[in-house]
């Protein structure tokens, strides 16, 4: 009876034994799959990002810096963030990816023309309020005629870096620009004049410059909806699931598009651009404010 007991015994040390090897062998070969694949990404992102920077220098006659390299293995393709050595604050995204034509990509002339439409916005964005994030773009606009014209329009602005007032001042009533904009912002009885004041000093700036196409949406998000955080922390947090988290919380919203825009002769007129979103229906519905 007894040398059965340790014959269980022994037994039972010898299959905790077995499994403890089997699962530290298994934990060894996973760690050096890991290990080696991990070594043969970074080595990828390495030369990845040294292809990026050569293909940034060479496209644009400039040095970059390239960093925050990431691996896709979905796609087998590689991203990067880059931004020009003189310039370190202004960062755009690159690309090595089948989705281009000659395998390598980068969005900085579209970064740049945003980041420049944002110089010539920001006074009138801010001024109704700092907590705000928005994206704007400017170019030739699709409503010429003539296509070939549009082409080279574009392609001039692109190659010789116009600015928005730049290039409306060379195309004049030959560009669009667009912007969306999004505010952390309650709008009140008391406030409600402030804010469509400012709107009108946007809308009175674009028509005086003289831009061929112009379309501005804005939408307002409660104050508290967000954390205590500012609308843009909780954008640069979630990316392009912000608006997928937060959509539903919009109040009230701004949509001015060319005609409207010509419609628009003093800051009260901007109230028949105002509208308000119907929590039942989830609809956009055209109000007078308060």
């Amino acid at each position: 009876m007894t040398e059965d007991i340790r014959s269980k015994k022994w037994s039972s040390i010898g299959c905790l034994v077995t499994i403890t090897i089997i699962t530290l062998i298994i934990v060894a070969v996973l760690g050096g799959i890991y290990c080696y694949y991990k070594h043969q990404t970074n080595q990828g992102i390495n030369e990845a990002s040294k292809r990026i920077s050569a293909y940034l220098e060479q496209k644009y006659h400039k040095k970059f810096n390239v960093f925050n390299g990431h691996y896709i293995w979905a796609t087998s393709s590689y991203t990067f963030d880059a931004s020009p050595a003189d310039d370190p604050e202004f960062k755009f995204p690159a690309f090595i990816s089948k989705a281009f034509d000659k395998g390598i990509g980068d969005l900085y002339m579209a970064a740049r023309m945003g980041r420049e439409a944002h110089k010539m916005l920001d006074p009138f964005v801010d001024a109704i309020s700092k907590n705000n994030d928005y994206a704007a773009m400017y170019g030739a606009s699709a409503k010429l005629k003539d296509k070939k014209e549009e082409e080279d329009i574009e392609k001039d602005i692109r190659r010789n870096s116009l600015t928005p007032l730049q290039a409306i001042e060379k195309y004049p009533g030959k560009i669009y620009l667009n912007t969306g904009i999004s505010y952390a912002l309650d709008i009140t009885y008391q406030n409600k004049e402030k804010i469509f004041k400012g709107v009108f000093n946007l809308v009175e700036f674009l028509k005086q410059k003289g831009f061929g196409y112009v379309s501005i949406v804005i939408y307002f998000y409660p104050s508290n909806v967000l954390g205590g955080k500012t609308i843009r922390e909780v954008y640069g947090d979630n990316g392009n699931k912000f608006e997928d988290k937060y959509w539903k919380e919009r109040t009230y919203s701004v949509g001015i598009g060319n005609k409207r825009l010509m419609e628009i002769k003093k800051w009260q007129d901007i109230e028949n651009c105002f509208s308000k979103r119907d929590s039942k229906t989830k609809r956009w519905v055209k109000m007078k404010a308060f």
